[in-house]
């Protein structure tokens, strides 16, 4: 496996890549990796509220809100738009709220802001633990957002801090990176990404948090999701209230040059991911 999303580790683009992201609310869209042949509304995968999404082999995955049946779980699709399971981890209880998820060769992580909390399963589905990571007794620390990459979890908190984690949920650092009032979170081999929503910039740091630098791209609107591949960082903008068809995705190489923030027009873009049919991974929104 070679390319990881929001919070994945990343290696050079290949043919029959995608750019994916969450559109309306609702549905995910798709375009190829050079912006051409989009899609805003590729596939519908929920009656309720999409606010996530995540790439793996074969899959996307996303987390699946409806407040007023209280249902709440993290689905799945194919990558080819088949196989839809809405249900595919049960991931919260009582009133929790499962807000962003992302995956690696083992395991799905999920944030639940509800609950204050980050839960985990294993890439199948079973295994599903709720309480991986506890926040509950902090609400300024809660999860929202959330990555990973080969050796830790990263997310961002309501106090405009990316925090962070071994796998298994030990050595938490609450205060790992400060943000703009962080959103989506990404990763590669070398650096963190992250999306700073009222101040219209993509963040980046060396994965060990120094050279923290919260100005590497200007975005032309507030920017919800982002994420990584060999060769670009991905954004999306989010809309103007009332004009929904003013959203797009912007893309700029991974030392921040050559910033094209339309890139790909979008219909309300919030979380995205990239990666080809066969690999991938990714990230949530707020």
């Amino acid at each position: 496996m070679t390319m990881w999303l929001a919070g994945l580790v990343a290696s050079p683009a290949i043919a029959g890549t995608y750019v994916y992201w969450v559109s309306s609310g609702d549905s995910i869209g798709r375009a190829n990796i050079d912006g051409s042949g989009v899609s805003a509304q590729w596939q519908y995968v929920s009656t309720g509220q999409v606010s996530g999404l995540a790439r793996d082999t074969g899959y996307l995955y996303f987390p699946n809100y409806q407040i007023q049946s209280n249902f709440r779980s993290i689905g799945r699709i194919n990558s080819d738009g088949g196989g839809l399971n809405t249900a595919f981890i049960n991931a919260t209880s009582g009133q929790g709220l499962v807000w962003s998820v992302a995956v690696n060769s083992t395991h799905i992580y999920w944030a639940d802001p509800g609950r204050g909390t980050i839960g985990r399963a294993n890439v199948d589905g079973t295994g599903a633990n709720l309480d991986l990571i506890q926040y509950s007794v902090n609400a300024a620390i809660r999860s929202y957002n959330i990555a990973v990459d080969n050796n830790h979890i990263y997310w961002s908190t309501d106090n405009n801090w990316i925090a962070r984690a071994n796998l298994d949920g030990s050595g938490v650092q609450p205060n790992f990176i400060p943000g703009n009032d962080p959103r989506a979170i990404a990763a590669n081999n070398t650096h963190i990404y992250w999306a700073n929503f009222s101040t219209n910039r993509i963040g980046r740091a060396n994965l060990d948090g120094t050279g923290v630098n919260q100005d590497f791209v200007i975005t032309s609107r507030p920017p919800l999701g982002v994420a990584v591949d060999g060769q670009y960082v991905y954004w999306s903008n989010y809309y103007s209230v009332g004009n929904p068809n003013s959203g797009s995705i912007g893309r700029a190489y991974l030392d921040g040059t050559g910033v094209d923030n339309a890139f790909i027009s979008a219909v309300e873009p919030t979380q995205i991911a990239v990666g080809a049919d066969t690999e991938g991974f990714a990230d949530g929104f707020e």
